[in-house]
């Protein structure tokens, strides 16, 4: 029984501190929302292009990405859903 709290004890810190980080980025985030393209609109049939390097442009996107994802309550977002197909934002 007490190794079986111990685990649990540890399991639960480990989520805290990644639920503590996961706030205080979205405290300091300055990002934009975005638009979310919904099916059946044509442009989600299109595949995007590969990411070649991350500049600060892609910075801001993956930014904007993660706050429009938080803000609809969602769980995954992709540049498609964007509106962004290209592999150089």
């Amino acid at each position: 029984m007490r190794r079986v709290r111990r685990l649990l004890q540890g399991s639960l810190a480990v989520v805290s501190r990644r639920l503590e980080a996961a706030r205080s980025w979205r405290k300091t985030a300055v990002a934009m929302l975005r638009e979310i393209i919904l099916w059946p609109d044509p442009r989600l049939k299109e595949k995007a292009l590969a990411v070649a390097s991350v500049d600060a442009k892609t910075q801001r996107l993956i930014d904007d990405m993660f706050e429009t994802m938080y803000a609809a309550d969602g769980v995954g977002l992709a540049a498609p859903q964007l509106g962004v197909l290209s592999g150089s934002w």
